[in-house]
């Protein structure tokens, strides 16, 4: 059930940096989360012990994100920003 796009906020345990997880929910319900964050900059064993938010949809996550302030992880969310149309004029627009 990874069809519809949900993130997940953790709290990296050594440097209390905020890192985003793509996460999806099983047939029971329950939230599964990536072992890596968007950025690759932080695995799931590195967490601290309390999530910020579990599963949470893209426009959700955008506003609970803003929140946050300075302690979010700026490639995660520049990945949480960018669009699949964006990401193919990125490639289109690179010098050989």
């Amino acid at each position: 059930m990874k069809n519809k796009k949900l993130y997940t906020l953790l709290e990296q345990n050594d440097t209390q940096e905020l890192h985003l997880f793509n996460s999806w929910k099983d047939e029971n319900g329950t939230c599964k989360v990536e072992s890596n964050s968007l950025c690759n900059g932080m695995h799931f064993s590195e967490k601290a012990d309390t999530p910020l938010f579990v599963c949470e949809d893209e426009e959700n996550t955008r506003i609970l994100c803003a929140t946050r302030g300075r302690a979010l992880c700026e490639k995660c969310i520049a990945q949480l920003y960018k669009s699949e149309k964006a990401a193919h004029l990125d490639l289109s627009l690179q010098e050989d």
